[in-house]
């Protein structure tokens, strides 16, 4: 499942909001990194778990689309 941010601020709005934000490295919880930085940006999909960012503005043209990424910690 996808989430926005809408949706993303709609869940957050329920937790402590002295929380820390902690980014999980991939879907098996393998490894986690505390969030370092959220960005906008432009993402293209190439399936629907994986695809690539961007220059430039979103575009239904080339299926682009905005989108924010939350950095880990390295």
């Amino acid at each position: 499942m996808s989430l926005t941010v809408k949706q993303l601020i709609e869940k957050l709005k329920k937790e402590n909001q002295d929380a820390l934000v902690v980014v999980s490295r991939d879907s098996e919880g393998n490894s986690f990194s505390p969030l370092h930085q959220a960005e906008p940006s432009t993402y293209k999909a190439e399936r629907n778990w994986h695809g690539y960012l961007t220059d430039g503005t979103p575009s239904e043209a080339d299926g682009t689309v905005a989108a924010v990424v939350l950095w880990p910690s390295s």
